[in-house]
C-alpha cells in the first residue's frame, strides 16, 4: 500500500488505492486554447457572402490556398496548422 494511502485511512477509515484517480492528462496552454477555439469556431461552412469562400474548422480556402480543400484535413493537420501560423510567432513563450 501507498504510505499516502495509509496515512488516508489512519485518518478516513477504510481506503483502497483503486479509489484514487489519477490528474487529468496534462495539456499545454496552445491545445486548451486549440480545443476552446475549435469548440466555438464550427465545422464547414462555404457562405457566398464570406470573401472567405469553403471554410473548415476557421481555416478558409481563399486565404489558405497552399492547403486546399480545408475540409480534407485531419486534425493533426489542422492542429499544425494553428501551431505554425499563429500561435508558434504569437505566443510560444507561454508554452
Amino acid at each position: 500500500m501507498f504510505w499516502f494511502a495509509d496515512l488516508l485511512e489512519k485518518f478516513f477509515g477504510s481506503f483502497s488505492t483503486t479509489d484514487i484517480v489519477p490528474p487529468p492528462p496534462v495539456t499545454s496552454r496552445f491545445e486548451r486554447a486549440l480545443e476552446f477555439y475549435l469548440e466555438n469556431e464550427g465545422g464547414n461552412v462555404d457562405h457566398k457572402s464570406d470573401p472567405g469562400g469553403k471554410t473548415s474548422r476557421g481555416i478558409s480556402a481563399f486565404y489558405n490556398p497552399e492547403l486546399g480543400d480545408p475540409s480534407l484535413l485531419s486534425d493533426d493537420e489542422v492542429k499544425a496548422f494553428y501551431k505554425v501560423k499563429y500561435w508558434s510567432s504569437l505566443f510560444e513563450r507561454l508554452d
